[in-house]
């Protein structure tokens, strides 16, 4: 059949794993290595072009396709009235995968366009974790205020850890392996592309990108956004005090929004929704 010839003569598992590894980060140690680079030139304002000789470098071992990747830095098409601050700069951050004919029969362009977005989620949440988990605070804040930050970090520490688990974790790598549990029973291309596109959709439902969730994700990354600030704040020669304390206040804001959106979700779910589940019962 089709499906065999593309499977065996063109490899499309390999594509599409190659695909999942860079755009979903299942990749583990060569896309750290490749967003630790990207990471501090975001934090001290360098530029990010010429990236790509870079990425295909650290996929070079662990796929036969570093070439078909490519990053650019392009401009926001359509800007949200809410910034982020510099999380904003993960939108522009584009990874193309550039599949050969057929296999582009089923990577096709508006599932990549899903691959990206979570992508780019990914990008922040990972950003956000880089700047606040090695900060320590600084000796010189004066107390209850040094007592506050402290308390604050390890809020914003644990916040980050579990929206960055439900999102690798329960959501990417629970979906992944259910995906190919049935693409591994596939017959034909047709049943192949429907199973593909259909955990595509799951996934960018569950990672909260389809507009039923765009509040709550507008959230998480304004919480997000706070937290990378925190970090600047905290760096900066002279403390800002009533900076500070506004940040706190605003992450503690969108963490409790957050959780209640979550919440009143599974209260009128008509079907048990484990992910939703296990975030409401890590957020309280």
């Amino acid at each position: 059949s089709l499906l065999i010839i593309l499977r065996q003569d063109f490899q499309l598992d390999v594509h599409l794993n190659t695909l999942r590894k860079v755009l979903l980060m299942e990749a583990g140690l060569p896309m750290s290595t490749f967003c630790e680079e990207m990471f501090k030139d975001v934090y001290t304002g360098e530029t990010l072009r010429g990236m790509t000789p870079f990425l295909r470098e650290c996929m070079s071992p662990h796929t036969n396709y570093p070439h078909h990747l490519r990053m650019s830095v392009v401009k926001q098409q359509n800007p949200t009235k809410q910034s982020t601050g510099e999380l904003d700069m993960f939108q522009c951050v584009k990874v193309d995968y550039l599949p050969p004919f057929p296999v582009d029969i089923v990577l096709d362009e508006e599932l990549l366009v899903i691959y990206q977005k979570v992508f780019t989620l990914l990008l922040q949440i990972k950003y956000t974790a880089w700047c606040v988990l090695p900060l320590v605070v600084q000796s010189n804040l004066q107390f209850p205020l040094s007592n506050q930050v402290h308390c604050f970090r390890y809020e914003l520490i644990n916040f980050i850890k579990v929206i960055q688990a439900y999102t690798m974790q329960r959501v990417l790598h629970c979906t992944g392996a259910d995906m190919r549990r049935e693409l591994d029973k596939a017959l034909e291309l047709d049943e192949y592309v429907q199973i593909h596109k259909k955990y595509c959709h799951i996934m960018e439902e569950y990672c909260l990108l389809t507009p039923e969730y765009s509040s709550c994700l507008g959230a998480i990354r304004h919480a997000l956004s706070k937290g990378v600030k925190f970090r600047r704040v905290l760096d900066s020669e002279e403390l800002d005090n009533a900076a500070l304390e506004q940040i706190m206040r605003d992450v503690r804001k969108c963490i409790e929004f957050v959780t209640n959106l979550v919440k009143k979700r599974n209260q009128v779910a008509s079907v048990p929704q484990p992910h939703f589940d296990w975030l409401e019962t890590s957020l309280s």
